[in-house]
């Protein structure tokens, strides 16, 4: 009985149907894929190997393919012996039977061997480069078999793995630009024998390099290598490291291995390595790049270098495989989402200096059961851990005296001694309505109240320093808070959607106010800053659609995008230092409010910004603010020639009617204006002081006119 084979046809484009019908024509029950993939039909049977070597296309695994919107069998390789659909036809009649297979994107076709093994029947591209796989099918290849690589003119190299040890006498006919890689010593003779060029496999992988420090960084490599060795040394200098994204996807590199004297591997450098099963990264290396590992699923063990200082963000998020690591001595940090996702993690081994373990850094880490936290951990987000390492879903340090995680309903007392919360520590308590807060504490972490939406009032201890990042984010019901004189900044999104605070007494310590600190505090009324802030980031008072004043410190040097965006209520604001140009678009934003300017003079703002400054000199004559000289006498000079500007709000306030009468600011005409709205009994005496004002300036009636009372 003849040797068996397979044959897997693959059609695309308008003759899949063609095909179907030349394929029964034969006798043939089959299975042909058109151009969307579809199915149709299916059958069972076996053709003679010498059939299969004759055509590629024909193997274990593999396909014809057949390209573009014609079938045409003279574009492929070894497609001269089958002039036509029925030549084809006539070859198949001949078949003892018939068996397709479908794998149209498998490059390499295979012819199983007795011994259970695998030779490469054929190669299904056009490529310059081929390394051939370990197995196909999960057989391992162990020979080229005739023909196999025969005929193709554009093919440079071909990598062959160790497995494979014999190769037929035509595998490499008339590829005359072609070089083998391999560590076989026999088939490498019995290659150069036959006139074919060969090299050891270490040749065939070339790195591309860039320049770095005192020598170079690997950037890349060519081909899809299955195992790599990093030298120490390319053209005479020393490699010293891998540059971010250097082997980015190269998804069939198994085993990678580094040099000595390597001092970074950067950002992406092995991400999506899903087939690399073991790192070790020597003692030399310094930094772990963002995400340098993320996605190598079959990451079982890595060993991490002595000389690491931090665990990046992401550096090995998703390795599903790893199972246990040993964090260093001298590891201060590690990074957010770090080890995130590796479900296989079962021990990890925390050194005694460690400072910071970030947020997610060992979440989705389900089977992770054994990470004793050491005391000098300083900062600890509740999110960071698994539920299995928080019993009872309450996690509190005694040694660092931290509260890591507790989800409490009503009222809840830190214990005594605790310094800090943790960053979400009571994140989404939602029914926690009172929150007693020891003299110790020290700390408030990032989001560590956020969504806490029944807490009413809060006094933070005199001991407290720092607050978070949004560390009352959504507080909605959160009507008071006393901060303490040690707090320098209040950080971004601090009070974001405290719906009904209302004027909070910001310490005289503070320095900067965040980012979205207070946006949407729809019930803030009034605010000053103290004299220390340097620095309001952008949208910091976005939408506070009640605030009506707003106080800006003499040393204030930076206020933000959109600080002041939605403020519609804002009525008045107090410049206590020199009006800067850069805060011109943020002021825009607050076209109602009149700006109390002491120092500067109304020529020191935009045209459409001076009435508003002459308004708010009026404002703060009425309180007693004291202005510059300079800066008065220009405000009283601007509206004497712009007096009829101000009739409008002259006649809603009597103290700007008065300040602009003692300053022969209004013409006859304003008066006449003034007068004609001054109607009614509780503004006699406003009437009484425009006449008296004609009179003493213009000369005329003294008596009032009718209807004015």
């Amino acid at each position: 009985m003849a040797e068996r084979g397979f044959l897997k046809l693959y059609f695309h484009g308008e003759d899949a149907g063609a095909a179907r019908q030349m394929l029964a024509d034969a006798g043939l029950t089959t299975a042909v894929r058109g151009a969307d993939g579809a199915a149709s039909g299916m059958g069972d049977g076996a053709l003679p190997s010498a059939f299969c070597r004759r055509f590629p296309g024909l193997g274990l695994r593999g396909s014809l393919h057949l390209p573009g919107e014609r079938t045409d069998f003279f574009s492929l390789p070894g497609a001269g012996e089958l002039a036509s659909f029925r030549r084809l036809g006539a070859e198949l009649r001949r078949a003892e039977a018939f068996s397709p297979l479908w794998d149209c994107d498998a490059p390499f076709l295979g012819e199983a061997r007795p011994d259970g093994t695998v030779a490469v029947a054929a190669w299904a591209r056009w490529d310059a480069r081929a390394e051939v796989p370990e197995a196909l099918d999960g057989r391992p290849v162990t020979a080229v078999g005739p023909g196999a690589f025969r005929g193709r003119g554009t093919l440079r190299e071909v990598v062959l793995p160790d497995g494979v040890a014999e190769a037929a006498e035509d595998a490499f006919e008339d590829c005359p630009e072609l070089i083998v890689f391999t560590d076989n010593a026999a088939l490498a003779r019995a290659l150069a024998a036959r006139g074919v060029a060969v090299r050891p496999r270490s040749g065939a992988v070339r790195l591309a390099t860039v320049p770095y420090a005192a020598g170079v960084a690997v950037a890349g490599v060519s081909g899809e290598p299955s195992r790599l060795v990093v030298p120490a040394e390319i053209d005479g200098l020393p490699v010293l490291a891998l540059a971010d994204g250097a082997l980015r996807g190269q998804a069939a590199l198994g085993e990678l291995i580094l040099p000595e004297g390597l001092v970074r591997v950067g950002r992406d450098a092995c991400f999506g390595c899903a087939r690399l099963r073991a790192v070790a990264l020597p003692d030399s290396v310094a930094e772990i790049g963002e995400s340098a590992f993320q996605g190598c699923a079959a990451l079982a063990s890595v060993r991490l270098p002595a000389g690491l200082s931090a665990v990046a963000s992401r550096a090995f998020y998703q390795c599903a495989e790893l199972g246990e690591v040993d964090v260093p001595a001298g590891v201060r940090v590690i990074g957010e989402s770090a080890f995130g996702g590796c479900g296989k993690l079962r021990r990890v081994a925390l050194p005694e200096g460690l400072r910071e373990i970030a947020p997610g850094a060992f979440a989705g880490c389900g089977a992770l059961e054994d990470m004793p936290i050491p005391a000098s951990v300083e900062r600890l987000s509740a999110d960071a851990l698994p539920h299995a390492l928080m019993p009872g879903s309450l996690l509190y340090l005694e040694p660092q005296g931290m509260l890591v995680r507790a989800d409490v309903k009503r009222s809840f007392a830190l214990p005594d001694g605790a310094r800090s919360l943790a960053d979400r520590a009571l994140e989404g308590c939602l029914d926690l309505l009172e929150l007693t807060l020891p003299d110790t504490l020290e700390r408030v972490g990032d989001y560590a109240l956020s969504g806490c939406e029944g807490l009413r009032a809060l006094a933070l201890p005199d001991r407290t320093t720092r607050v978070g990042r949004g560390a009352f984010l959504n507080c909605l019901r959160l009507r008071e808070i006393r901060l303490p004189a040690g707090i320098a900044e209040l950080p971004d999104e601090a009070f974001r959607r405290c719906l009904a605070l209302e004027s909070p007494a910001l310490p005289e310590g503070l320095v900067r106010v965040g980012a979205r600190c207070f946006e949407d505090c729809r019930s803030l009324r009034s605010l000053r800053l103290p004299d220390g802030v340097t620095e309001v980031g952008a949208h910091a008072f976005f939408r506070c659609e009640a605030l009506e004043s707003l106080s800006l410190p003499a040393g204030l040097e930076a206020l933000g995008a959109g600080a002041l965006s939605g403020c519609r209520g804002l009525r008045e604001i107090r410049l206590n230092g020199r009006f800067r140009a850069a805060w011109r678009p943020v002021l825009e934003e607050a076209r109602r409010a009149a700006i109390i300017a002491p120092l500067d003079p109304p020529e020191a703002f935009p045209g459409l910004w001076r009435k508003r400054v002459c308004l708010g000199y009026a404002l703060a004559t009425a309180r007693g603010i004291g202005y510059a000289a300079e800066a008065e006498a220009a405000c009283i000079a601007w509206m004497r020639a712009h007096g009829g500007a101000f009739v409008a709000e002259a006649a809603r306030d009597a103290h700007l009617m008065h300040l602009l009468a003692d300053h022969d600011c209004l013409s006859l005409e304003d008066v006449e204006t003034l007068l004609e709205r001054a109607a009614g009994p509780d503004r006699t005496e406003y009437a009484l002081t425009l006449l008296d004002y004609r009179n003493r300036r213009f000369g005329g009636r003294t008596a009032p006119r009718e209807g004015l009372w």
